[in-house]
């Protein structure tokens, strides 16, 4: 049995996975249980006789030799058991020994039907079991050359033309095949030699990701016969760093060559979002091929769609006009033969009905592929014995229903809780295409934790919906859509797109704000701030898409930061404030002091100054040394009262002609009458609502006119302070001057605007003359008569 974290065993029998430091699981012994089976038939090992770094790149990279070839005389379909089993992927082979052996039994008795019945606890079928030839969404791999079939011409094309320059370019639109062709054609006819020398060609294949060198690097590692300590290192160091490293990991044979194929090529354009990392890869395999005796050889796949983003950056651009190989789709010949063949090799008959149907449902039809092939996977799975018929075909929707109506069942199984989650993860596994077309992406499944999709990945995972595998740098467990046409032909995924695409663009910048705030340890100035920080918290408020531990822990770290700033901003400003007014408080205080101070030096010499300069003191600010001088200010002075209310500078003063009464006017916007015997208070008058700057009294001392800041003149009773009139627009806020009353109080002079003086009836309001003059008139009086 196999150890978990552990290598157990002969080198000969142990799984690409070990190998590869990953999880084992059960399906880590078929793999040995294959290998094993294989010497049984064939008496010796699956790679016999050769060096142990030779072994273990062969284990990692190439299938199990056919056991057809040293033995024919036994079935071809053992061929098909043994690769199975010995699958690189552990999800392609036998889920396990009771499968395997109920299909080595069928294999080797001739196509008879074995019926396994047995009481283990392990799930096996109790009908024939019949390996399924047929791919789904998933691309064919090496592994998988024996059912690749209609490809035979292009697969000799591309052979031809990788013989003649070291670089090619396979381009064709989404679900054409490009990446079957490449690893079930022609790197399994370079292994037969389609290229002189091809056959000892080291191969490495890789996806770029969102991180290119990392992937190439683990790309490198299996085949490396002489593995550097670090290898990514130096790739990383500088863009001749990928020549260095492979001239190291080859061996020192003159001839030794690499070919590394570069799947999804495209990645490079929708995953990298660092404009210099792609280039730094870019540069690094233009180096590494164009440099002289060159070891390495490239051949890429890449999507139609994006074929005009490397023609815009230089060298490679020149590359791909002219070594580039365009996908086509199947002509009528080659998809029949792609369609029956794989089901006839493992003794499974195909009505011509079916076949007719299917070639003409996808003949002609771009990027169809995938659909053909998951069409088929079902229409196998729903055979009536040996034979798939019309009617099963049809009842799957046919090629281009047969996608959309399984991931339709499996989304109706849920209950509504099940389906929103269903739709939280399928927007998560589509990278946006920004003018082009939606991708699928690769998410590492810890992020999909609170989204609680554990069924959802079970399901759909099952029924090949979805695929899982690692991320290359951190091991984890990674999760993403089989293969585009899902994001393409189901109906409800376009319409959560649709409905939800920018709140999926910004769910994707959150996400990638909120990785780089964890990577560099939640430091606080990789947080959100200002409107990029306003247009996340509001879009969060009402967002039906769920966000990850990450994203939620990154937006709330966010909006606390702003909130402890703001605090710490108001503090800061609220300490200024006051320091203001206390710095304010104590020059008023030293300014009260000065005047008391010069109060006091004035007592002898000018009692009435010392009055005025301490009274000013006093407004200045209350101290009661200013008290005690003004009490010596006034015994030693002729004045014979104070008048103390107003709270800002009194502009004038008027007494009425009996003598018993004081008006004034203020910049508090009060006029004041004061009674002059006692100094009281006696009423005030704030009707002008702003400063109040002129006065003056009737002769009978029952009225008095006031004109203010708010351009009126205002005449009013002395002892109620009713208003009586008002004289309005008589002056202008730039404009006022001292008014003045005629002897006998009928006739008011006011100083107005344009240069003139206006004369008025103060009985019944009119205006009685206008005086012009050529200069600002400022004040006025009338003569005694």
């Amino acid at each position: 049995m196999t150890a978990v974290g552990s290598l157990l065993g002969t080198p000969d029998y142990i799984s690409p996975e070990q190998l590869r430091n990953e999880l084992v699981s059960p399906p880590t012994d078929i793999y040995s249980l294959g290998a094993v089976l294989y010497e049984m038939l064939t008496g010796e090992r699956p790679f016999p006789n050769i060096p142990i770094a030779m072994l273990i790149k062969k284990q990692l990279e190439e299938p199990i030799p056919l056991v057809s070839a040293s033995r024919p005389d036994l079935p071809r379909q053992i061929d098909t058991v043994i690769q199975r089993a010995t699958a690189k992927q552990p999800s392609d082979r036998f889920s396990n020994a009771l499968a395997l052996a109920d299909a080595f039994r069928h294999a080797i008795q001739d196509q008879t039907p074995i019926v396994i019945k047995t009481d283990s606890p392990v799930a096996v079928p109790t009908t024939t079991h019949i390996i399924n030839p047929y791919k789904g969404l998933r691309a064919f791999q090496e592994s998988d050359a024996n059912n690749f079939y209609g490809r035979e011409a292009l697969v000799e094309q591309l052979a031809a033309r990788l013989a003649d320059n070291p670089f090619l370019a396979v381009v064709g639109p989404s679900g054409s095949g490009k990446s079957s062709l490449v690893k079930a054609g022609l790197i399994p006819a370079l292994r037969q030699e389609a290229i002189p020398g091809s056959d000892t060609w080291f191969v490495a294949d890789m996806v770029p990701g969102d991180h290119p060198l990392e992937e190439l690097e683990l790309a490198l590692l299996p085949i490396a016969v002489n593995p550097p300590p670090d290898l990514v290192g130096p790739m990383q160091k500088d863009e001749r760093g990928l020549l260095r490293t492979i001239r190291r990991i080859l061996p020192g044979e003159e001839n030794a060559q690499l070919l590394l194929v570069i799947d999804q090529f495209e990645e490079l354009f929708t995953l990298v979002n660092d404009n210099g990392r792609r280039l730094h890869f870019l540069n690094s395999l233009m180096i590494a091929l164009n440099a002289p005796r060159s070891p390495l050889r490239i051949v890429v796949t890449l999507r139609a769609d994006f074929y005009d983003r490397p023609l815009q950056i230089q060298p490679i651009a020149n590359l791909f006009k002219q070594h580039v190989e365009i996908v086509l789709p199947l002509n009528q010949e080659e998809l029949t033969w792609a369609i029956r063949e794989p089901a006839r090799q493992v003794g499974v008959s195909m009505a011509d009905s079916v076949v007719t149907a299917m070639v003409t449902d996808v003949i002609d039809q771009p990027g169809t592929l995938p659909l053909l092939q998951y069409a088929l996977t079902e229409l196998f799975e729903a055979r009536h014995g040996n034979a798939m018929t019309l009617a099963a075909y049809q009842s799957l929707g046919g090629v281009s229903g047969a996608l959309a109506q399984r991931a339709e069942d499996l989304f109706a199984r849920f209950d509504e809780a099940g389906q929103e989650a269903a739709r939280q993860l399928f927007l998560r596994l589509v990278t946006l295409g920004e003018g082009g077309a939606d991708t699928r992406r690769r998410v590492v499944l810890s992020q999909l934790q609170t989204l609680r999709v554990s069924e959802t990945l079970r399901v759909f995972g099952n029924h090949r919906l979805l695929t899982f595998d690692h991320d290359p740098l951190t091991r984890e467990p990674t999760v993403e859509v089989a293969h585009e046409a899902l994001l393409r032909e189901w109906p409800r995924l376009r319409r959560w797109l649709d409905q939800s695409r920018d709140d999926v663009r910004l769910q994707r910048s959150l996400s990638s704000f909120a990785r780089e705030w964890v990577q560099n340890n939640q430091a606080d100035g990789f947080l959100l701030r200002r409107s990029r920080l306003d247009l996340f918290a509001d879009w969060a408020k009402g967002l039906n898409l769920a966000l990850t531990p990450d994203e939620q822990s990154f937006l709330k770290a966010s909006i606390a930061a702003r909130e402890r700033r703001e605090f710490e901003e108001q503090a800061r400003r609220q300490q200024e404030l006051e320091t203001i007014q206390q710095l304010a408080q104590e020059r008023i205080l030293s300014r009260s002091r000065e005047l008391t101070f010069a109060a006091t030096h004035n007592l002898d010499i000018d009692p009435e100054l010392s009055v005025l300069l301490v009274l000013e003191a006093l407004n200045t600010e209350y101290t009661r040394e200013a008290e005690g001088v003004l009490h010596q200010a006034i015994q030693a002075s002729h004045m014979r009262q104070r008048f103390i209310g107003h709270t800002e500078e009194t502009a004038q003063l008027a007494y009425t002609p009996d003598g018993t009464k004081l008006v004034s006017t203020s910049r508090d916007g009060t006029a004041k009458v004061w009674d002059v015997a006692t100094g009281a208070e006696l009423l005030s008058f704030d009707n002008h609502g702003d400063k109040v700057f002129t006065v003056a009294i009737d002769p009978t001392g029952e009225w008095a006119v006031t004109g203010g800041m708010d351009g009126n003149a205002r005449v009013w009773d002395l002892d109620s302070g009713a208003e009586r009139r008002i004289f309005s627009g008589l002056y202008t806020p730039t404009h006022w001057g001292q008014l003045d009353l005629s002897s006998d109080g009928s006739l008011l002079a006011i100083p107005s605007q344009n240069n003139s003086v206006k004369i008025l009836d103060t009985t019944t309001g009119k205006e009685i003359q206008t005086l012009t003059t050529t200069n600002v008139v400022e004040n006025v009086q009338f003569s005694p008569d």
